[in-house]
Protein backbone atom coordinates (compact mmCIF):
# COMPACT_ATOMS: atom_id res chain seq x y z
CA UNK A 1 0.00 0.00 0.00
CA UNK A 2 1.51 3.29 -0.63
CA UNK A 3 1.70 6.39 1.79
CA UNK A 4 -1.25 7.64 -0.72
CA UNK A 5 -3.34 5.58 0.29
CA UNK A 6 -1.95 4.69 3.59
CA UNK A 7 -0.99 5.81 6.77
CA UNK A 8 2.51 4.74 9.20
CA UNK A 9 1.45 3.72 12.28
CA UNK A 10 4.22 1.88 14.87
CA UNK A 11 2.73 -0.71 17.71
CA UNK A 12 4.93 -2.58 20.71
CA UNK A 13 3.99 -6.14 20.52
CA UNK A 14 4.82 -8.47 23.53
CA UNK A 15 6.66 -6.06 25.66
CA UNK A 16 9.86 -5.11 23.37
CA UNK A 17 8.63 -5.82 19.60
CA UNK A 18 7.99 -2.97 17.66
CA UNK A 19 6.29 -3.25 14.50
CA UNK A 20 5.78 -0.61 11.78
CA UNK A 21 2.38 -1.03 9.21
CA UNK A 22 1.31 0.72 6.10
CA UNK A 23 -2.54 0.37 6.81
CA UNK A 24 -5.58 2.37 5.32
CA UNK A 25 -6.39 6.12 5.95
CA UNK A 26 -9.01 5.20 8.05
CA UNK A 27 -9.26 6.08 11.98
CA UNK A 28 -11.73 2.67 12.75
CA UNK A 29 -8.72 0.07 10.83
CA UNK A 30 -6.10 2.27 13.24
CA UNK A 31 -8.26 1.88 16.05
CA UNK A 32 -8.80 -1.85 15.73
CA UNK A 33 -4.99 -2.58 15.26
CA UNK A 34 -4.42 -0.61 18.26
CA UNK A 35 -6.69 -2.42 20.37
CA UNK A 36 -5.76 -5.55 18.77
CA UNK A 37 -2.34 -4.89 20.08
CA UNK A 38 -3.76 -3.65 23.11
CA UNK A 39 -5.53 -7.43 23.03
CA UNK A 40 -1.98 -9.29 22.33
CA UNK A 41 -0.01 -7.50 25.28
CA UNK A 42 -2.67 -8.53 27.67
CA UNK A 43 -2.95 -11.52 26.65
CA UNK A 44 1.22 -11.83 26.55
CA UNK A 45 1.63 -10.54 29.80
CA UNK A 46 -1.31 -13.28 31.00
CA UNK A 47 0.21 -16.04 29.65
CA UNK A 48 3.82 -15.06 30.58
CA UNK A 49 2.74 -14.89 34.04
CA UNK A 50 1.19 -18.21 34.17
CA UNK A 51 3.90 -20.02 32.16
CA UNK A 52 7.30 -18.36 33.69
CA UNK A 53 9.78 -20.57 32.07
CA UNK A 54 7.77 -20.80 28.54
CA UNK A 55 9.82 -18.82 26.02
CA UNK A 56 8.72 -15.77 24.18
CA UNK A 57 7.57 -18.62 21.27
CA UNK A 58 5.37 -20.74 23.24
CA UNK A 59 3.62 -18.02 24.89
CA UNK A 60 3.21 -16.12 21.33
CA UNK A 61 1.91 -19.49 20.41
CA UNK A 62 -0.78 -19.43 23.52
CA UNK A 63 -1.94 -15.79 22.95
CA UNK A 64 -2.07 -17.34 18.95
CA UNK A 65 -4.31 -20.05 19.94
CA UNK A 66 -6.50 -18.27 22.60
CA UNK A 67 -7.29 -15.44 19.50
CA UNK A 68 -8.46 -18.07 17.12
CA UNK A 69 -10.44 -19.51 19.44
CA UNK A 70 -12.14 -16.81 20.46
CA UNK A 71 -12.16 -15.84 16.72
CA UNK A 72 -13.91 -19.11 16.42
CA UNK A 73 -16.49 -18.76 18.64
CA UNK A 74 -17.59 -15.43 17.30
CA UNK A 75 -18.41 -16.69 13.96
CA UNK A 76 -20.24 -19.73 15.72
CA UNK A 77 -22.19 -16.97 17.45
CA UNK A 78 -22.65 -14.96 14.08
CA UNK A 79 -23.76 -18.07 11.76
CA UNK A 80 -26.23 -18.86 15.44
CA UNK A 81 -27.49 -15.22 14.82
CA UNK A 82 -27.68 -15.56 11.24
CA UNK A 83 -29.97 -18.77 11.32
CA UNK A 84 -32.43 -17.18 13.97
CA UNK A 85 -32.93 -14.28 11.77
CA UNK A 86 -33.25 -16.86 8.89
CA UNK A 87 -35.54 -18.29 11.19
CA UNK A 88 -37.71 -15.45 12.04
CA UNK A 89 -38.12 -14.38 8.35
CA UNK A 90 -39.56 -17.98 7.87
CA UNK A 91 -41.71 -17.71 10.55
CA UNK A 92 -43.14 -14.47 9.08
CA UNK A 93 -43.87 -15.90 5.99
CA UNK A 94 -45.75 -18.72 7.00
CA UNK A 95 -48.12 -16.91 9.60
CA UNK A 96 -48.38 -14.21 6.08
CA UNK A 97 -48.81 -17.31 3.71
CA UNK A 98 -51.33 -18.52 6.59
CA UNK A 99 -53.27 -14.64 7.18
CA UNK A 100 -54.01 -15.21 3.37
CA UNK A 101 -55.34 -18.50 3.42
CA UNK A 102 -59.45 -18.54 3.79
CA UNK A 103 -60.64 -19.73 6.76
CA UNK A 104 -63.40 -22.71 7.26
CA UNK A 105 -66.03 -19.94 8.07
CA UNK A 106 -65.32 -18.39 5.48
CA UNK A 107 -64.98 -20.69 2.93
CA UNK A 108 -69.30 -21.65 3.29
CA UNK A 109 -70.09 -18.13 2.83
Amino acid sequence: MSSENGRNINLNIAGDRRISLTIPRDPVTERRFRKGAEEVNRLFARYEQSYPKATREEILTYVSLHLARNLAAFHEEMEALNLAQELQSLIAEIDDAAAAVPQKDEQHQ
